[in-house]
């Protein structure tokens, strides 16, 4: 009977690529071959992104092999056209949320909505694919997985399944034609036709189509996959033990970008209302914020005159630093975009949240995957954008908590989301592959 023993993983993102989107393969690579399984690494050598983590990429394990090919972008062209005035926003896209935006933003906009479909990354498909396609030749390999976005890696496993007899895995930690920024990108209806048409293909031709939450598995399968599964991205379990302690701050942070699409405007009016109303809680609050925020998130704070002096822009840090942070914190926010989608998709710092002991706030859709996982695991509360009533009973729940220096509980329930539970899934769904073929 066929068991798992070799795994191609097709990543854009690798470390010391830092964000959200390297995180999930990085940790199940390192899962995956403490449960048996050598995890084969295909990635680019000279990726377009500005943002890196050198602790990651030093932390981990040196027996995953990972394989870096060259890769061409559009990205380094564009940047010598501005004389790379625009560097940093053509790599992390928040030239989409400049207010006042500029001729050649619109036209780097609009090149990016129709021209790169499905993505800027899809130069790389091809030499991408003619690799993997000697590599298999040349090496006994069980199962393929292509990791989106950017989606244009599913279109090297397309290209691969379709010229050999591998066990294909497409894995969408995001969706790809229901993606709420292509109105943002001025997309056109054809354009949007096309990302529908590039998808459709690849759902019909993987043999398993993994989803980070249950909703997003059941729309894949609307779509048009043969079999979808629904493994989380989940979270790495600490052997560390760390001291209960009770800073003199109330301090609500929020880790990650944090960009006009999902600036919780609502949110910052009732916790201005009650610093102007609470002088006790206005002199214990701080409003931390890790990470890229946009121009026109801070620009926003300057209304707030409850607020003067207590929001904190702390920038990038690592992932020792983010932990850290994470235990000063007295309530972890969560913040959904604003998009029919966010029903559907569980953020990837809840996660990280989860195991931190500390109260969750999600501010975003009033139902969703994320919003009954937080319930199942009693781990917070997920409020609506537009329930203020609702946010400003459960911070002032949590203010009078705090002052009681009330703690969190372990949820026993929360290891179901570990990665290790999580992985042992993974290779059973494709085991299940492997025994039918």
């Amino acid at each position: 009977m066929a068991e798992l023993k070799k795994l191609v993983i097709v990543s854009y993102y690798w470390p010391p690529s830092s964000g959200v989107g390297v995180k999930r393969w990085m940790f199940f690579a390192e899962e995956l071959q403490k449960q048996g399984v050598k995890p084969i690494i295909i990635t680019p050598s000279n990726p377009q992104f500005n943002v890196k983590d050198f602790e990651a990429e030093a932390n981990l394990s040196k027996d995953i092999e990972v394989i870096k090919l060259p890769i061409w972008e559009p990205f380094a062209l564009m940047q010598k056209l501005t004389g790379g005035k625009n560097k940093s926003q053509v790599k992390q896209g928040l030239v989409l949320e400049k207010e006042k935006q500029g001729l050649l933003d619109k036209i780097f906009i609009w090149i990016r909505g129709n021209l790169f479909i499905p993505d800027a990354r899809k130069y790389w498909v091809k030499p991408a694919s003619k690799f993997i396609l000697n590599y298999l030749k040349n090496n006994r390999v069980d199962a393929l997985v292509t990791t989106g976005p950017p989606h244009s890696m599913h279109l090297i496993g397309r290209a691969v399944k379709q010229k050999s007899n591998i066990i294909w895995v497409a894995d969408f930690r995001d969706p790809w034609s229901n993606w709420d920024l292509l109105d943002k990108l001025n997309t056109s209806k054809i354009g949007k036709w096309y990302h529908k048409k590039l998808e459709r293909s690849v759902l019909q031709n993987a043999n398993l189509v993994l989803a980070t939450s249950p909703r997003q598995a059941a729309d894949l399968k609307t779509f048009g996959a043969q079999k979808t599964a629904a493994i989380n991205n989940g979270f790495s379990p600490s052997q560390e033990v760390v001291p209960k302690q009770q800073f003199k701050t109330f301090r609500i942070s929020h880790l990650g970008l944090l960009n006009e699409l999902r600036n919780p405007v609502e949110f910052w009016e009732v916790l201005n209302q009650l610093a102007l109303k609470n002088k006790a809680f206005k002199d214990a609050l701080e409003i931390s914020l890790y990470g890229i925020v946009g121009d026109s998130v801070k620009e926003n704070f300057k209304k707030y005159k409850g607020l003067e002096g207590k929001v904190k822009f702390y920038g990038y840090l690592n992932q020792s630093e983010l932990k850290a942070k994470m235990h000063q914190a007295s309530v972890l926010l969560v913040i959904q975009n604003r998009s029919a989608n966010a029903t559907r998709i569980i953020p990837y710092k809840l996660y990280e949240y989860l195991p931190m002991e500390r109260p969750i706030v999600q501010i975003g859709a009033s139902t969703g995957d994320s919003n009954e996982l937080i319930e199942e695991l009693n781990a917070g509360k997920a409020l609506d954008y537009a329930n203020k009533n609702a946010m400003k009973q459960e911070v002032e729940k949590l203010f009078e908590n705090w002052l009681k220096q009330k703690s969190v509980a372990v949820n026993p329930n929360l290891n179901t989301y570990s990665h290790p539970v999580l992985v042992t899934k993974l290779i059973a769904e494709i085991n299940a592959l492997l025994h039918d073929k």
